[in-house]
């Protein structure tokens, strides 16, 4: 129950992070809903690939996430995340801007604030809309993504809200 409670406040986070900084694209970019969650999804595991490996302990990248209305009417982002559990804590300042600085040179914008129990997160900002917020769960040896896709335009049957 622990894990679900701290996926939800993960996603949340990154729900409300999102409204404070807008979708930063109001045109939808990505093709169609598989497009965009494959894009975020690629993102998430280029994240956890700049983890230390050797701390790795599993990973949980569920399938499925939300999709979440973009400013742009008709359009939406698919949101996920990923729970990486670890053997052992790393430097966890050092290992996020090792993360951000990575991305940055990809173009990404990096936002540094901190997680409610005071450890450091940082979330990413891409040109296309697309955003990850990278947590540290100390008490919880684990780091969470929580990832929103570039905007993409919806089918007849996608709405915001919708569980996919």
């Amino acid at each position: 129950m622990r894990g679900r409670a701290r996926a939800t406040a993960t996603v949340g986070a990154l729900v409300i992070a999102m409204l404070l900084t807008g979708c930063g694209t109001e045109d939808p970019v990505a093709q169609d809903l598989e497009s965009a969650k494959r894009a975020a999804q690629q993102q998430q595991e280029a994240i956890v690939a700049l983890l230390p490996q050797e701390l790795i302990a599993s990973l949980e990248q569920p399938d499925t996430g939300v999709l979440m209305a973009c400013e742009s009417e008709g359009s939406a982002q698919w949101t996920g995340r990923a729970t990486v559990v670890l053997s052992e804590l790393p430097d966890l300042e050092a290992t996020l801007a090792s993360i951000a600085a990575a991305f940055e040179e990809r173009g990404f914008a990096a936002r540094w604030d901190q997680t409610i129990s005071g450890e450091p997160r940082v979330q990413l900002l891409g040109a296309d809309g697309d955003s990850y917020l990278v947590s540290p769960w100390a008490e919880e040896m684990s780091i969470g993504v929580a990832s929103a896709s570039p905007c993409f335009p919806l089918a007849d049957d996608e709405h915001p809200g919708l569980v996919v």
